[in-house]
């Protein structure tokens, strides 16, 4: 997902690009959700859902406390976006306390959708993206602990004469440590 935000003289004009990835998503049945200050709409959660999601209703009770706007997609809205036409939403309809409007776009890719806005000229070499931190659940701390178990295993192996079965729990955690050593590099 791609997000922007910039105040004018007509309020606040918000861009959200949305991968096919995520319209499978909504379709799915799972909102998308994100921290409303990274559009510039202060403290609370700005959520996209589709109109079949059975959370919408939770969703609506919050609008204005927890969560701070709510875009409710139709399939309508969803075949627009693959269509590749622009879906634009005004932000006091999304229960925002400021005017302004949201465009949402389609791309199939967050890559592909940086390189639609840089052939119009909307991001350009200046412009500043912010890419997410990857987490896929195996960090630093994992990544220590397969180590110290690795050379455990060894130790054991070799100076108490534990057996080859410690040697290959040994192998199969340096191998841990060092995808995780390498994942954390990129």
């Amino acid at each position: 997902m791609l997000k922007a935000a910039q105040r004018g003289p007509n309020g606040l004009v918000m861009l959200l690009g949305l991968s096919s990835a995520n319209l499978e998503r909504l379709r799915g049945g799972e909102a998308i959700q994100f921290h409303a200050d990274e559009v510039e709409l202060g403290t609370g959660i700005f959520v996209i859902a589709h109109d079949r999601d059975p959370q919408v209703p939770i969703y609506r009770a919050h609008v204005g406390s927890a969560a701070r706007a709510l875009v409710v997609l139709p399939d309508a809205a969803l075949a627009t976006l693959r269509r590749g036409e622009l879906v634009e939403i005004d932000l006091l309809a999304l229960g925002a306390t400021e005017r302004g409007s949201v465009m949402i776009f389609h791309g199939e890719t967050e890559a592909s959708m940086l390189e639609q806005l840089a052939r119009h000229g909307i991001v350009t070499t200046d412009t500043r993206v912010r890419r997410p931190q990857r987490d896929d659940g195996f960090g630093l701390v994992p990544t220590l602990c397969a180590g110290l178990g690795a050379a455990a295993s060894f130790y054991a192996a070799i100076v108490d004469h534990k057996g080859p079965l410690l040697v290959v729990i040994g192998l199969i955690l340096l191998a841990f440590t060092i995808w995780g050593l390498w994942r954390m590099r990129r």
